[in-house]
């Protein structure tokens, strides 16, 4: 996936955060597509959905209860 197409889903997902302020140059560099940072980006839904863990559930099922099965795919397809 290119970089402009990412930061378009992503935005569509998250309208209020850049995809740069998670991006993993490193990662990202060594894949040739874009790749994030899973730490920031848990940080970053842990301040939006609280202590998911403490109600069983992991990020990916938060992802899908509050934004969709297609963001959950989406960001699955960037760590």
């Amino acid at each position: 996936m290119t970089m402009p197409k990412a930061s378009d889903y992503f935005h569509k997902f998250f309208p209020e955060k850049p995809i740069n302020e998670f991006l993993d140059p490193l990662l990202s560099y060594i894949n040739k597509s874009p790749k994030i940072d899973i730490g920031k980006f848990d940080d970053y839904i842990h301040s939006k959905h609280g202590d998911y863990e403490k109600q069983n559930l992991n990020m990916g099922e938060v992802l899908e209860l509050h934004y969709g099965k297609d963001a959950k795919v989406f960001i699955e397809g960037l760590i």
